[in-house]
């Protein structure tokens, strides 16, 4: 469990990035953190790894306060995934999954293991540098893999960002499961559809403060929406539902290999009414297809 109790995050005490959050991850429950850029989505995150002392306040884990827990007793009960790596040597993409298990007893299974999860049996002898940008997401989501404990802290910063249309959705998939298996997942992602699919709860982070807290659809409407990234946005109805887990309701997985069925429960998802300047002609939220459209212009 993740607790943050009246916390002011950042790193000047005249001005945080985000003053006054108070918030509790729970344990088997997928939490995404979403905000514009800059809001202070990875603060947040490096807060609860322990990366930045709060400024004011109490970060907890497990109820434990993370600026008393060393490095080896925070890589024990959290496993990190961040935006991007940054590995300047020559070690291969088994090497770096294995620095996972620094504050664990070496396991060549489980490192190899988390690598075959993310599909990439046949690369963990390139040199991570030789990768590809989504294949080097995947790596360092197999070292949280093979760091990670059950019941454990995951921490991941927009680990689909580099993911291509196949992958994202089965690291989605991925992230339901292990809070299924009693992980407390706190991820922060862009893309809402995804964020509708897979999370519990939503915070969003805006204008220096966590605006709003909850399950999806309290959080994830037009009105919330458009006041924290100023631009319309319009709720649209889709086949897919929710990912779904066993013991936890009866819709099915659309990122299963057998994915979403048309006669599914359905997914509601927020739309950004793009302005964008191309004179292009966008149908009207709710329209049948060949009605009439407007253009979407810049404001």
């Amino acid at each position: 469990m993740i607790e943050l109790r009246a916390a002011d995050l950042g790193w000047s005490v005249a001005a945080p990035v985000l003053a006054d959050v108070s918030a509790a991850a729970a344990r088997a429950t997928v939490t995404a953190v979403i905000g514009p850029n800059a809001a202070g989505k990875s603060t947040l995150l490096r807060s609860v790894l322990g990366a930045i002392r709060p400024l004011r306040g109490r970060v907890l884990v497990d109820g434990r306060d993370v600026s008393a827990l060393g490095g080896r007793a925070l890589a024990e009960r959290i496993a990190w995934v961040p935006q991007r790596g940054m590995v300047a040597t020559g070690l291969s993409a088994e090497e770096i999954v294995g620095l996972g298990r620094f504050a664990l007893p070496p396991d060549r299974g489980a490192v190899r293991a988390a690598l075959s999860a993310v599909g990439l049996d046949d690369r963990r002898a390139q040199p991570f540098r030789e990768l590809s940008m989504g294949q080097q997401q995947r790596v360092l989501l197999a070292r949280a893999l093979a760091q990670h404990r059950p019941g454990g802290v995951l921490l991941l910063d927009e680990p689909t960002a580099a993911l291509d249309l196949r992958w994202a959705p089965r690291v989605l998939s991925l992230l339901a499961a292990l809070a299924r298996d009693g992980a407390t997942v706190l991820v922060a992602l862009h893309d809402l559809a995804q964020v509708a699919a897979v999370a519990d709860t939503v915070w969003l982070v805006a204008d220096g403060r966590l605006t709003a807290r909850g399950p999806c659809d309290e959080v994830l409407t037009p009105s919330i929406l458009e006041q924290a990234f100023g631009v319309p946005f319009a709720m649209v109805d889709i086949p897919s539902p929710r990912v779904a887990v066993d013991g936890r309701g009866d819709r099915a997985d659309p990122f299963s290999a057998g994915g979403a069925t048309a006669d599914g429960p359905g997914l509601r998802v927020p739309i950004a009414l793009m302005p964008v300047a191309t004179g292009r002609s966008w149908p009207a939220p709710g329209a049948s297809p060949g009605s009439a459209s407007r253009t979407i212009v810049p404001p």
